[in-house]
C-alpha cells in the first residue's frame, strides 16, 4: 500500500507522540520535522458565518457554540487580506473597518473586529467590537516612557496620580462601551493595553493596578502588546511575554486574555530586526502557557509603526506598508498559526495549574501549564531563554493552582505524565505533551 506524503508525515508525527507518551525516546528532529511539515501543509482555515459569539471566561471564545482561537492582525489594509489568510491569520482588527472592509474580509475568509458601526452590526464576519486602543498611553497626563541613553525604555512616569487618570479615562471608555452594547448583536468588546501594564515599566506594585483594573471593566476580552526583538533586538526580554500576560489576567480574573506579538521589524533602532520563527513560536507558547486564548500579530514595518494611518497624504503608504512581513516570516506565521488551530482543544482546555520559576535577574526562567479536558492531559513547558533550563517540579517552581483545584489532583495528573515531560529544556524550547 502506498501512502501520500501528507499521510506519511501525519502517521510519523502521531507515532512520535504516541511513543513519547509511552516512555520511548524519539529523536526530537524527526518528530519536530514531521510536525512542522504537517503544520506547513495544513489547508487554510474555513470559518463559519458568525451567528453567536460567547465569552467562556478563561477558556476563551465560543463561535456558534464551538471553541475558537483567534489569530489576528492589526489595521491591515484590504489589499493584503490574501497574504493574511495565507499566513494563517483568521481575524482582521481595524478601527477603520466599514462595509467595504468587511466585504473584502469576507472574500478572503477572515473575521473582523471593528469600532461600533451600525452597518456592521450582526454581520456574519463580525467577531467583536473594539474599545479605544492602548488607552493607558493616551490619557492626558498619563504615563510616558523615559528613554535610556541606549534607546531602550526605562521607567514610565505620569504627571498625575492614577486616581486622577481613572477619572479622566473612564468616561471615554464607558462611552465607547455603551456604543458597542447599543449595536444589539451581543458581540464581545476587545480592549488592548500597551506593555506599560507591567510593574517593571510603571511600578512599583500598586501604583498602576487600580487604573488597569478599572479600565478592564469596559471590555470583555483583554489584550496587550509587546515587541522585544522587532523594536530593539532584545532577546533578553522574551521572558516578559509570560510575565505581562500573567499580570493582565490578574486585572479581571474571569475574562479571556489575548496578546499581540511580533513578526517583522517595526523600528529604526540599530538592534531591531525580524524575529526568527523559533523566537516567534516561543513567544506564542509563553503567552498560551500564561493563559492566552488568542494570538495577534503586528505587521507594520518601521515606516508605519509609530504613525497614525488614515491621513490623506499617508493613504497610499499605509495601504502598501500595513503588511510588511517578508515571505520567510509569512511562512513561519502559517506554520505557527496552523499549530495553534490544530491545538485548539489544548489552548481552550480547563487549567489545573500554572508553574513558574523566576531567575536571579527577576525574569522568568521556566513557564509551565497543566490542563485537563476529561481524561486527556495537556502539558506545556517553555524555556524563554537562550540557556538550557531545568524543570524540577515542586523543587524550584512556584505552582499556581487554578481556583478550586486541590494539590492532590495536580499531583495525580503529574504522575500520569511520561518522564520525558520533566527533562531539561534546551534554549528557547517549547515542549508540548498530551496524554
Amino acid at each position: 500500500m502506498s501512502l501520500s506524503r501528507r499521510d506519511f508525515l501525519t502517521r510519523l508525527s502521531a507515532a512520535a507522540v504516541a511513543a513519547v507518551a509511552g516512555g520511548a525516546k524519539i529523536p526530537a528532529a524527526i518528530a519536530a520535522t514531521a510536525q512542522a511539515q504537517e503544520d506547513q501543509e495544513m489547508p487554510r482555515q474555513v470559518l463559519e458565518p458568525v451567528h453567536k459569539v460567547e465569552v467562556a471566561g478563561r477558556r476563551g471564545l465560543l463561535v456558534n457554540g464551538k471553541p475558537f482561537v483567534p489569530t489576528f492582525a492589526w489595521w491591515v489594509a484590504p489589499e493584503h487580506f490574501e497574504k493574511l489568510a495565507g499566513a494563517g491569520v483568521n481575524t482582521a482588527l481595524s478601527p477603520m473597518a466599514n462595509p467595504h472592509y468587511i466585504q473584502e474580509a469576507q472574500k478572503a475568509g477572515l473575521y473582523v473586529g471593528a469600532n461600533p458601526h451600525p452597518k456592521l452590526a450582526g454581520h456574519p464576519q463580525l467577531l467583536s467590537w473594539m474599545q479605544e486602543d492602548e488607552p493607558d498611553i493616551r490619557i492626558k497626563g498619563g504615563p510616558r516612557l523615559v528613554m535610556n541613553p541606549d534607546g531602550f525604555p526605562g521607567q514610565a512616569k505620569a504627571e498625575v496620580e492614577p486616581g486622577v487618570l481613572i477619572e479622566r479615562v473612564l468616561p471615554q471608555l464607558r462611552e465607547r462601551e455603551q456604543a458597542c452594547r447599543a449595536q444589539g448583536d451581543q458581540r464581545p468588546i476587545f480592549l488592548n493595553f500597551s506593555y506599560l501594564l507591567m510593574d517593571r515599566f510603571w511600578g512599583p506594585e500598586g501604583v498602576s493596578r487600580p487604573l488597569y483594573t478599572a479600565m478592564s471593566q469596559t471590555g470583555d476580552i483583554l489584550s496587550w502588546d509587546i515587541y522585544p526583538i522587532a523594536a530593539g533586538g532584545r532577546v533578553d526580554w522574551l521572558p516578559l511575554i509570560w510575565e505581562g500576560t500573567d499580570r493582565l489576567r490578574s486585572f479581571s480574573p474571569d475574562k479571556p486574555v489575548f496578546v499581540f506579538l511580533e513578526c517583522v521589524k517595526i523600528s529604526h533602532h540599530k538592534a531591531a530586526r525580524d524575529p526568527s520563527e523559533e523566537e516567534m513560536r516561543n513567544q506564542v507558547w509563553q503567552a498560551i502557557a500564561a493563559g492566552a486564548t488568542g494570538i495577534g500579530w503586528f505587521t507594520f514595518g518601521p515606516e508605519l509603526a509609530n504613525k497614525s494611518p488614515g491621513v490623506p497624504e499617508e493613504k497610499t503608504s499605509f495601504a502598501k506598508r500595513s503588511f510588511s512581513v517578508g515571505p520567510e516570516n509569512q511562512q513561519a506565521m502559517a506554520r505557527i498559526n496552523g499549530e495553534i488551530q490544530r491545538r485548539t482543544e489544548l489552548i481552550c482546555a480547563p487549567e489545573l495549574c500554572r508553574a513558574v520559576r523566576w531567575g536571579k535577574d527577576g525574569l522568568v526562567e521556566v513557564a509551565v501549564s497543566l490542563r485537563q479536558e476529561g481524561e486527556r492531559l495537556h502539558w506545556i513547558a517553555v524555556n524563554p531563554r537562550l540557556q538550557p533550563a531545568k524543570i524540577s517540579w515542586r523543587e524550584n517552581l512556584r505552582v499556581l493552582p487554578a481556583p478550586g483545584v486541590r494539590p492532590d489532583t495536580i499531583d495525580a495528573a503529574i504522575g500520569r505524565l511520561p518522564t520525558q515531560a520533566m527533562n531539561d529544556l534546551s534554549s528557547l524550547e517549547v515542549r508540548i505533551v498530551e496524554v
